[in-house]
């Protein structure tokens, strides 16, 4: 039972990961993730990507990234979050591997748009 009667669901979960990756608090949301009685969700997974995507940490973003892709492994916008840390970060072999194995998993960067 959580606070005021209130039983938290992934969402809560969820909105905590997000507000704490947005705020840099990322070892925080880390621990969330890890506690939490469900399993992480590919939600959970691309706000703590984003987080790390705007904060610079290349090491959960790798782990946020790899998780995502390993839920939606057709998703190629999780492939360009992963290339475009690593860009940030200045790893151009590893988004010249990412960019490669999207190339042989024939996915496509989807062009943006807006209205």
């Amino acid at each position: 039972m959580g606070f005021y009667g209130v039983v938290p669901t992934l969402k809560h979960y969820t909105c905590m990961v997000d507000l704490l990756s947005r705020a840099g608090l990322l070892e925080r949301a880390y621990k969330v993730v890890e506690s939490m009685p469900f399993d992480p969700d590919t939600v959970i997974w691309g706000a703590m990507l984003g987080g790390c995507i705007i904060h610079g940490d290349l090491d959960l973003g790798e782990i946020a990234a790899h998780k995502l892709i390993a839920l939606e492994p057709e998703n190629s916008g999780n492939y360009v979050m992963l290339a475009n840390l690593y860009a940030s970060k200045g790893k151009w072999n590893e988004l010249k591997r990412i960019r490669q194995q999207m190339k042989e998993e024939q996915l496509c960067k989807n062009p943006g748009c807006s209205s």
